[in-house]
């Protein structure tokens, strides 16, 4: 697996970011051994989301640390190897004009619905005011997302245990349905996932090769090994 960030020359707006990274996706996905390709937006171990959450009825969060959310594909949630324990996974129709919806993981709902089931159950996420004002939780007036599918628990931040890290409450939104940046002109794509057979380090060039050769902007094409994220726990 290889995962591929994007360094821009000048300025570039965010929509123009965005459709950087579908360009450099369309150009790899191309290349002969390239298995699956997909946009991120967080990823574990490296760039993530931590946007503020409210559950109607509860105070937020329960404990204390606000949950990590990934804005996945259905190719994201294969790639990462995010494996469903109830409901069901995303699909090609969570889309922009979709229902909302959202899959926790296992920590998330049993800490937030305890005693209940957490499928059908409503998650709020975003801003509706940036900067918050400081009068209750700012993702209060977000619309709802419901849930539809719990996955297993998986390391967000660290291979060790200390510090709950290894019970992190964490989230998915479907990729076209991450919610608005709280600020203007925020790009939505904070990384491209790469799988290719054979070994990652000898893909990487020819991977970066591709992006920067063909990009209508000026770029520089970071490609590593996925695996650079966790060598330096281990």
């Amino acid at each position: 697996l290889l995962h591929v960030q994007l360094e821009f020359r000048g300025y570039v707006s965010g929509i123009d970011r965005d459709l950087a990274y579908l360009g450099a996706e369309a150009k790899v996905r191309q290349l002969a051994g390239v298995k699956g390709t997909t946009p991120a937006a967080g990823v574990p171990f490296g760039p993530h989301n931590i946007p503020p959450v409210s559950v109607p009825g509860l105070p937020w969060p329960p404990t204390g640390q606000p949950p990590i959310m990934y804005a996945a594909t259905p190719a994201y949630l294969d790639l990462l190897g995010v494996k469903l324990v109830a409901g069901r996974q995303f699909s090609a129709a969570d889309g922009h004009d979709s229902p909302l919806v959202v899959l926790v993981n296992e920590t998330m709902a049993r800490r937030v619905w305890p005693s209940a089931s957490p499928l059908g159950q409503c998650v709020r996420v975003g801003f509706t005011t940036f900067p918050p004002t400081g009068d209750g939780n700012p993702a209060d007036g977000a619309p709802c997302r419901r849930v539809v599918g719990v996955v297993r628990d998986s390391r967000a931040r660290s291979l060790r245990p200390e510090g709950n890290e290894d019970r992190l409450m964490q989230y998915y939104v479907p990729f076209g349905q991450i919610p608005d940046p709280p600020i203007p002109d925020a790009p939505r794509t904070m990384g491209l996932l790469v799988r290719v057979s054979g070994d990652a380090e000898a893909s990487a060039g020819r991977v970066q090769r591709a992006i920067q050769s063909t990009s209508a902007t000026r770029l520089y094409a970071h490609v590593r090994p996925y695996q650079d994220f966790i060598d330096p726990q281990l």
